[in-house]
């Protein structure tokens, strides 16, 4: 009897291990072939290859539509022509570009390849230029029920406007990314955007506002370019409730203004401005009617007590970040007014400032413009990365008091609890120095209370030579006896505010 069984085990194992991915059913090889190639972006070669593995396989990969679906500028003309063929009436996604090799077929041969195939297009992104124009707008022509997201760049200057797809209704368009394309806009063809992304020399405001009118589900809205016209006399109201992301890039301030006067967006979490703005800099009443008309975008709500507003300043822009807003400023050398400018228009008395600092030029004057009284506003960290030169000069100044209005001393930044910075084992005797008279400063008459806690942060290569430990002793010494604690890090990015 057991050597019944055992012999029927062995059988077992033989066939087990004459078993192999060929003996599956095809309705599980279908989909681990399909699995198999998603990663490559040249997916339609490696569709092709496997038809070459055996017959089974072949029949299986040309009876599955959705694994020839995927058509790009690399691939052979030819394979483009099959794999139309093999996917059917399957949705297609069509991707054309520049960066692919030179032996891209014609792309007024791919493009007419595809062109009476546009009605099962799900996803399209395609470079034009004068060769393409004409293909595109052929393209455009027919109907297009199932786009979910087209994306067409210009890599020249297009001229001609484009009418997309006659004005016919997308009702399936989520996502809509136009790159130096002049378009004919229209409202009620792109009603249900999600994303909507311009770049482009000029857009046309009346025609953009018809469409922002009706895409009541936009999330995404970026703008990199100016209106061709301004708005004079009572202007339209557009409500966005659902969008999150606003990101304008103009070098005028008259198509900020034109499109604050006009969107609002209660649910916005991050606004992105930028561009030129040397005349508004010189001017105050730009300035003010630009903090204006973000305050009229969407409804600033203050964060709460126990949040830290983080503002950075860096090389080329100003940026202030909360749980709630977002705003970036650009300007290629007055980033400290900027950085004052948002302070005083978007923060209060109350808010908690996080002080991040990685522009290499920055210096004690620039801080001490930030430092003024006037501010009143409570910055409790400074942040100085590895990038800022005068480090040692920024110490210095925090070491001493300076007399008030009032004659009293004051500290450069009296609420100061955490100090982050990239220092070498040269920096630690300034660092000492400056806590010890911050900490001495405590309860003196006349003085500020400077801290009740500081929270150090040294990179890793200051305690490498034993010459340092000695003084990172008394530094943790200083710190503990003050109620806080010194925290060394690796050479590196800052972590975040807690």
């Amino acid at each position: 009897m057991n050597s019944s069984n055992d012999g029927t085990s062995s059988l077992q194992d033989q066939h087990l291990a004459r078993a192999s991915i060929h003996d599956l059913p095809v309705e599980l090889l279908s989909p681990i072939i399909s699995l198999s190639i998603q990663g490559y972006s040249a997916r339609l070669k490696q569709v092709q290859n496997l038809c070459f593995v055996c017959s089974k396989w072949r029949d299986v990969v040309e009876g599955t539509p959705e694994l020839w679906c995927r058509l790009t500028g690399a691939d052979p003309l030819e394979g483009v022509r099959k794999a139309i063929h093999y996917s059917r009436d399957y949705p297609l996604d069509i991707n054309y570009n520049y960066n692919t090799p030179h032996r891209d077929p014609n792309p007024n041969e791919f493009l007419t390849a595809i062109a009476g195939h546009v009605w099962r297009c799900r996803e399209a992104s395609i470079d034009v230029d004068w060769r393409t124009q004409r293909i595109l707008d052929a393209l455009t022509v027919d109907k297009a029920p199932r786009l979910e997201s087209l994306s067409i760049t210009a890599c020249n200057p297009i001229r001609t406007t484009l009418t997309l797809f006659q004005g016919a209704t997308l009702p399936c368009l989520r996502t809509l990314r136009l790159r130096g394309i002049p378009l004919v806009w229209d409202g009620a063809q792109l009603f249900n955007l999600q994303k909507l992304e311009i770049v482009t020399y000029k857009v046309p405001l009346m025609g953009l506002l018809s469409v922002l009118q009706v895409t009541q589900g936009l999330e995404e809205f970026t703008c990199i370019g100016s209106t061709s016209q301004a708005l004079d006399g009572d202007h339209i109201t557009v409500l966005l409730p659902a969008l999150k992301r606003l990101r304008i890039h103009s070098f005028g301030t008259s198509s900020w203004l034109d499109l604050f006067k006009t969107i609002r967006a209660p649910a916005c979490q991050h606004v992105s401005l930028s561009g030129h703005l040397t005349r508004d800099l010189e001017n105050p009443n730009n300035l003010a009617q630009i903090a204006e008309g973000i305050l009229k975008l969407f409804p600033w709500k203050a964060a709460d007590g126990e949040e830290r507003v983080r503002i950075t300043v860096a090389p080329w822009e100003a940026t202030l970040s909360s749980s709630t807003l977002h705003l970036v400023f650009s300007h290629s050398t007055r980033t400290t007014q900027l950085t004052k400018w948002m302070i005083l228009n978007f923060l209060d008395d109350l808010e908690e400032i996080w002080l991040s600092i990685n522009d290499d030029t920055w210096n004690t004057n620039q801080l001490e413009m930030l430092d003024l009284p006037t501010l009143r506003r409570k910055v409790s960290k400074l942040d100085i990365t590895a990038s800022v030169l005068e480090r040692n000069a920024i110490l210095e100044y925090l070491s001493n008091p300076n007399p008030g209005f009032d004659g009293q001393n004051r500290w450069p930044l009296p609420d100061l609890t955490e100090l982050a910075l990239t220092v070498t084992a040269e920096d630690l005797p300034v660092i000492l120095r400056m806590l010890r008279g911050r900490a001495q400063a405590i309860g003196l008459p006349g003085s500020v209370r400077p801290q009740s806690v500081i929270r150090l942060h040294l990179s890793e290569n200051a305690r490498n030579s034993l010459d340092t430990t000695e003084i990172l002793a008394e530094i943790d010494s200083l710190l503990r006896g003050n109620g806080g604690s010194l925290t060394i890090l690796r050479w590196g990015p800052h972590c975040g505010p807690e």
